[in-house]
């Protein structure tokens, strides 16, 4: 809007410019009509589009209500983030904007001074009215395209597999260990609570780091990233020194009113799996797309079990620990991929047989440590 606000004063500009040839005839490209035929012209635009713009945003709230409700509504940040809408909109918007604009540059004759036509401004107005034009048949494809179960797994699969790759990047070897919670020695000497109810969204581990070294001091962060904790619940045990500004290691730890995938693949898993057990339910009953989902979280275990998971213990400079955190586990994810769709495909032989196929996959080619995992949880869950 505001790139089609100064396109706009442009143009008038250069139309005022170029006044005395637009009397001449000799800008062939610019608008040759009278000031009625602008008006009018600039007036069918902006009526037309700006109904455009609202039949996009009624079609972009029913698919998020359809996409709620159908699917899972952890799943509407995949249309949230979908820049084509934004475009789209962007354009239709942008586009009314121009013609507003477009509108106040066109004079009658009158007694205070000529008449004027900004042709080359009524031109561009035509070009953008193309431009919408397109921007609606493409938005049109394209939404019928993303509201495909196939498309929304795929996307979600896709920002986890990102996340997979930027934050397990090393391969499980023989000198792999389990990652574990530090343990420091006595009994810690504060503990930070938390001032508000929300999601733990990120944890800026440098900083943590930084601050507990300023004050020569050890955190243990007690929830794991995609926890909730309420109000007065305990974030931080500090070990060592105290630390006198609670909130200065608070505001290292972001909360939000949802979960992201920035430092939480687990919340990918937990989408998947949301849109498998909504389509073995019965209401649904829909064990296609459950297999699709089963697919994806296939993929995503093989390639997280050849990967080394990230430390949970972070040191200064000096080698001394002063942060611990959580660690999220292989059979964590294993858990939350497969229990609650192997609790509901019970009675769903196309699903069950998918899983145990995913199984022995898993049991086959994984290393030997995490292949136990993965058999243990098979055999809990009934399949081995």
């Amino acid at each position: 809007m505001a790139g089609a606000a100064a396109a706009a004063l442009s143009l008038g500009g250069l139309d005022r410019v170029l006044a005395k040839d637009y009397a001449n005839r000799q800008i062939l490209l610019a608008f040759s009509g009278g000031p009625d035929a602008a008006r009018a012209l600039l007036a069918a635009v902006g009526g037309s589009i700006l109904t455009l713009a609202a039949l996009v945003f009624s079609i972009t709230v029913l698919v998020l209500q359809l996409t709620s409700t159908q699917y899972s509504p952890r799943a509407l940040r995949t249309f949230m983030r979908d820049r084509t809408s934004k475009v789209t909109m962007g354009v239709f918007l942008g586009t009314f904007v121009f013609v507003l604009l477009g509108l106040r540059e066109v004079r009658t004759e009158t007694a205070a001074g000529a008449e004027f036509v900004p042709g080359m401004l009524v031109t561009g107005a035509l070009l953008l009215t193309l431009v919408s034009l397109y921007m609606f048949i493409f938005y049109i494809h394209h939404i019928s395209r993303s509201i495909q179960a196939s498309s929304i797994i795929a996307a979600i699969a896709h920002e986890s597999a990102e996340t997979l790759e930027r934050l397990y990047r090393d391969e499980f070897g023989p000198q792999s260990r389990i990652a574990r919670p530090v343990v420091f020695e006595g009994d810690p000497v504060e503990v930070i609570v938390a001032r508000s109810a929300d999601t733990v969204v990120t944890v800026d581990t440098p900083s943590l780091v930084r601050l507990a070294q300023d004050h020569d001091a050890c955190l243990e962060l007690t929830p794991g990233l995609g926890e909730f904790i309420v109000t007065g619940q305990m974030v931080f045990k500090v070990y060592g020194n105290p630390i006198p500004d609670h909130e200065s290691a608070l505001r290292h730890v972001r909360l939000g009113d949802h979960r992201t995938m920035e430092q939480d693949l687990r919340f990918g898993f937990r989408q998947l799996v949301d849109i498998a057990i909504r389509a073995l339910s019965a209401s649904t009953n829909d064990p296609s797309t459950a297999i699709q989902s089963l697919d994806r979280l296939h993929d995503l275990l093989r390639r997280l079990g050849q990967r080394e998971f990230p430390t949970h213990s972070h040191e200064d400079d000096g080698g001394t620990v002063r942060l611990s955190m959580n660690p999220q586990s292989w059979e964590s994810f294993v858990r939350d991929a497969v229990e609650e769709i192997a609790y509901y495909a019970a009675d769903t032989p196309a699903v069950s047989r998918r899983l145990q196929r995913m199984y022995d996959d898993l049991m086959e080619n994984l290393p030997p440590e995490r292949a136990a995992v993965v058999r243990r949880v098979a055999t809990e869950t009934g399949w081995v």
